[in-house]
């Protein structure tokens, strides 16, 4: 289906369309981005009509191959985006005394707001690169 802009797209960005539901993804991606890939955005479909991850696993592997992705620089921010969110977690738990669960609660709604993502989206192992460089960026602060 690829992608539109809507009313709630972010100036500069759109908006990819599940192929088979007709769902918007949870957050936007740059127009430069949706041209790069635009035949895996063209075939894009959401977690719930896909939930094998066969048309995601496809384009990683395409891209891997032709040497124009790094799933290891991938795999490597992700882990730094779950680092940094613990070590925040971690933080706000010796600060408020609550538990570790309330504080990852409290710390995913708190990180969708800042993403400007639906809370069901904030899950770091789906995170592409961009949005684990924009998690850094507005957590590390917090870590001072």
């Amino acid at each position: 289906m690829g992608a539109c802009i809507l009313p709630s797209t972010l100036c500069g960005g759109i908006s990819p369309i599940c192929n088979s539901c007709g769902g918007v993804l949870g957050w936007d991606i740059s127009n430069d981005e949706y041209l790069a890939d635009k035949e895996f955005w063209d075939e894009w479909c959401c977690k719930e009509c896909d939930p094998s991850g066969k048309i995601l696993k496809a384009h990683l592997a395409r891209k891997q191959s032709s040497g124009s992705f790094s799933a290891a620089d991938l795999a490597k921010a992700r882990r730094d985006v779950a680092l940094v969110f613990e070590a925040l977690c971690a933080k706000k738990v010796a600060k408020d005394g609550c538990s570790a669960q309330d504080a990852e609660d409290a710390g995913k709604e708190w990180l969708a707001e800042q993403l400007d993502v639906p809370l069901e989206a904030c899950i770091f192992d789906l995170f592409p690169i961009q949005l684990c460089e924009s998690t850094l960026n507005i957590c590390k602060p917090f870590l001072g």
